[in-house]
């Protein structure tokens, strides 16, 4: 085998330190004009910044969605536009989306408020393409703490949310225009307690949880997983009222009925399932069927 000799290595060797100086020249070229690769633990950028903060480039999240960032020229407002078609302007820490910003959605729905650490929490205004409208309190883009929904066919809540769903006191005011102020519990109505909270309108409520039907009638009392259940009084627009306990929301246990004829002295006894156990002769049966608990509803 022919050796190498002196001048072959150093000439191979001046190639390599050569070769190494201008990578490290490029590597320096691209370094000063901005150019940065950074990774965190849910995103990965490559791209142009500016003192420290992106001016354009691709970024790729954790969960496989890619998008480009760039930079008004006129304005100086950032934005990433998503490989979806969502479209994100507004502040940024890092490569991170904090502070105030905007996001239009491919299917319409717009998202207006705050980020933290890339996520969407603190207060937002947020516009479904339904025509819905939400403006509150937000934890990780879901409704979370106090806050307004108006929903699509003009019904609406205000008060307390949890991860999305009304949880805690509040209002709530169907199309048909009945209402209903009380506890929630993962969107249904619950509460077996008397409450005290402000109301949209500023007043405040307080007593039992108490609800209004478009015809006038109304019920105060008791509820467990959206159904009268407990101790309660319903009252129609009549001025028929009844007042003891319920169940699935039918007279069920003790409780009494005062009639709209006062000739008719009130009954006090036992109901089941909507109906007078023990009835007397003095109690017309219409006025004890199930069809009365539920006729002005």
């Amino acid at each position: 085998m022919r050796k190498i000799n002196e001048s072959t290595k150093r000439t191979i060797l001046i190639i390599i330190i050569t070769a190494l100086c201008i990578l490290a020249l490029a590597g320096l070229i691209v370094y000063f004009s901005g150019y940065r690769y950074i990774r965190t633990d849910y995103a990965k950028f490559s791209g142009f910044t500016k003192d420290g903060h992106p001016v354009s480039g691709s970024i790729r999240y954790t969960d496989g969605i890619k998008g480009k960032l760039s930079t008004d020229k006129e304005t100086g407002a950032i934005s990433i536009t998503y490989a979806t078609g969502d479209v994100y302007t507004g502040d940024f820490k890092g490569i991170m989306r904090d502070g105030k910003g905007r996001i239009v959605y491919s299917n319409g729905d717009i998202y207006e408020g705050d980020f933290k650490e890339d996520m969407r929490t603190g207060s937002a205004l947020i516009t479904f393409a339904d025509g819905s409208v939400y403006n509150g309190e937000i934890l990780n883009g879901k409704p979370n703490g106090k806050g307004t929904y108006t929903f699509a066919d003009s019904s609406w809540y205000f008060g307390e949310f949890k991860e999305g769903l009304k949880h805690g006191l509040g209002e709530y005011h169907a199309a048909d225009g009945s209402y209903y102020y009380g506890r929630f519990v993962d969107d249904l109505k619950d509460g077996t307690d008397s409450y005290s909270f402000e109301l949209s309108d500023g007043s405040m409520f307080k007593g039992e949880c108490k609800l209004v039907f478009a015809s006038g009638s109304t019920y105060s009392g008791d509820f467990v997983k959206d159904k009268r259940t407990g101790f309660g009084v319903y009252t129609w627009n009549s001025g028929e009222k009844y007042e003891g306990e319920f169940k699935n929301d039918l007279f069920d246990g003790q409780g009494t009925y005062h009639f709209s004829d006062s000739d008719i002295p009130p009954y006090t006894g036992l109901f089941e399932k909507g109906e007078i156990v023990d009835n007397t002769p003095a109690e017309p049966k219409e006025n004890s069927k199930e069809s009365e608990t539920k006729k002005d509803e």
